[in-house]
């Protein structure tokens, strides 16, 4: 489901993207006046997406009694753990849930 969740993003972002590159009227290679703006958007709404749906998981295996009473841990790896504004966010939910962020190298 997450998938397809960012597809639609992805298809949502390229609509804008479409539509300011004609409104801006530029050509193959030019880019967009609003193109930080843009990523800086799609980044945000990825970035809450993960947490969102991270946290209904930290969530699920607190009440199922899934994690360790103490010193549970939330791994992240790849590209997401190599995301520093996505790797914020999720530090600040480990922090608010009590589980220790570990991302290894």
């Amino acid at each position: 489901r997450l998938s397809s969740d960012l597809a639609g993003l992805r298809n949502q972002a390229n609509g804008i993207i479409l539509r300011m590159e004609k409104e801006e009227g530029l050509e193959e290679g030019q880019i967009l006046s609003c193109a930080a703006d843009i990523a800086s958007v799609v980044q945000h709404t990825v970035a809450l997406h993960i947490v969102k749906r991270t946290h209904r998981g930290i969530l699920f295996c607190q009440r199922e009694g899934l994690l360790p009473p103490r010193d549970a841990s939330l791994v992240v790896s790849g590209g997401v753990a190599s995301n520093q504004y996505i790797r914020n966010a999720l530090q600040s939910l480990t922090e608010a849930t009590e589980l220790t962020l570990r991302c290894p190298p």
